[in-house]
């Protein structure tokens, strides 16, 4: 189990000594002045099917929150209390959900982030699909918008969300 640990600690110093990408989440998506917060809210909900008939600009919010939360929670300081193991399953789940939408690996947070907040923000279904023409959706516009509110269980998001989740209410238990 100590080697485990290690061995996820180890991993964790090794991607903060490559620089993980990191996106930034572009205002206006969550009201919310925390959006790290309001991000992990909203994919929790989703992830753990309280979300019972998410329409797709839903799902392409909670993946864009998903695809911050990576980058976000393994590099930011605020984080250093959470367990290592949990920071590393953050980059886990992005992971989980590039497989899922079949993104090309090596696309940076940022245009996955802008494509898939496009896509959440589209008036019309017709903007969803606009948004989500991207070389790096290798399935397509209109197969990526189908996977989007089909995507198959996602253990490792699921999981890393309730850590985060109980990790922030024990923090602001202690304030």
């Amino acid at each position: 189990m100590r080697l485990l640990a290690l061995a996820l600690a180890l991993a964790l110093t090794g991607c903060a000594a490559q620089k993980i990408d990191v996106a930034v989440f572009p205002a206006g998506i969550y009201s919310a002045q925390n959006v790290d917060d309001a991000a992990t809210y909203d994919a929790l909900n989703f992830f753990s099917g309280r979300s019972l008939h998410p329409t797709q600009a839903q799902a392409a919010r909670v993946r864009a929150a998903v695809e911050y939360l990576g980058g976000e929670i393994a590099s930011n300081d605020r984080f250093n209390g959470l367990a290592a193991t949990t920071r590393v399953q953050f980059l886990q789940a992005r992971d989980e959900v590039r497989q899922a939408l079949a993104i090309t690996p090596g696309t940076s947070s940022q245009a996955i982030v802008d494509a898939l907040v496009a896509a959440a923000r589209a008036p019309t279904s017709q903007a969803l699909l606009t948004a989500l023409d991207q070389p790096f959706f290798t399935l397509g516009a209109q197969a990526t918008a189908a996977r989007l509110s089909a995507l198959p269980p996602m253990p490792i998001t699921r999981t890393a969300l309730e850590k985060l989740w109980s990790y922030e209410y024990r923090t602001l238990d202690a304030t």
